[in-house]
C-alpha cells in the first residue's frame, strides 16, 4: 500500500534525501547573527501588549550586544557578566566568529564555559536596492576582512564612507 505524506520537499532537500545524506544531528550549529542600522531592529510581542514592549525598552541585538563586548564595560551595569578576560578575547574575534567562544543568553553574550563550540556565524543576506543601501554597506562593514583593523564598541564607530 503506498503512504501518501503531503509535504513540501526542496529541491535541496530532495536531492539530500536521495543521494543519501544525513540531514539532522549535523556536527556544527548556525546561528543567524542580527544586522540593523541603529535604532531599526525587529520587535517581537504578544498581541494586545505592545504598550509593555514600548515599556520595557529595546532588548540587545546579536549585533548591539557584540559591540557591548567590544566596549570598554560598564561597571554599574547589573547584568554584564564579561570579565576583563571575556572582553580581551572578544576583542579578537570578529562578529562572525564570535559565537564559536560566546553563547547569546538573555540577549547578553555570555563566555562558552566548555570553550571553543561548534557554532557558526551567520550574517544575513541583504537585498541591494534604494531603501537598503544603508544595511547593505553595514553588512559589507561587518565582513572579517574589514574588521580585522578596528575594533568597535558602538554602531557609530564603525568605518564610515566619506562624504561627496
Amino acid at each position: 500500500m503506498f503512504n501518501f505524506c503531503p509535504r513540501y520537499l526542496a529541491c535541496s532537500e530532495a536531492i539530500w534525501r536521495m543521494l543519501g545524506f544525513a540531514l539532522t544531528k549535523r556536527s556544527h550549529s548556525v546561528i543567524k547573527l542580527a544586522c540593523h542600522k541603529e535604532g531599526e531592529h525587529q520587535v517581537v510581542f504578544e498581541e494586545g501588549k505592545a504598550a509593555a514592549a514600548i515599556d520595557r525598552g529595546s532588548l540587545d541585538t546579536t549585533l548591539t550586544a557584540w559591540l557591548k563586548a567590544n566596549g570598554p564595560g560598564d561597571p554599574e551595569d547589573q547584568g554584564n557578566k564579561l570579565t576583563a578576560e571575556d572582553r580581551d578575547v572578544a576583542r579578537n574575534l570578529t562578529y562572525d566568529k564570535f559565537p564559536e567562544e560566546f553563547v547569546f543568553v538573555n540577549h547578553r553574550w555570555q563566555r562558552r564555559k566548555q570553550g571553543k563550540g561548534k557554532t557558526i556565524g551567520r550574517v544575513p543576506v541583504i537585498a541591494l536596492n534604494l531603501h537598503t543601501v544603508e544595511t547593505y554597506a553595514l553588512r559589507i562593514i561587518l565582513h572579517p576582512f574589514v574588521l580585522r583593523t578596528q575594533r568597535p564598541s558602538t554602531i557609530l564607530q564603525l568605518p564610515q564612507a566619506p562624504a561627496n
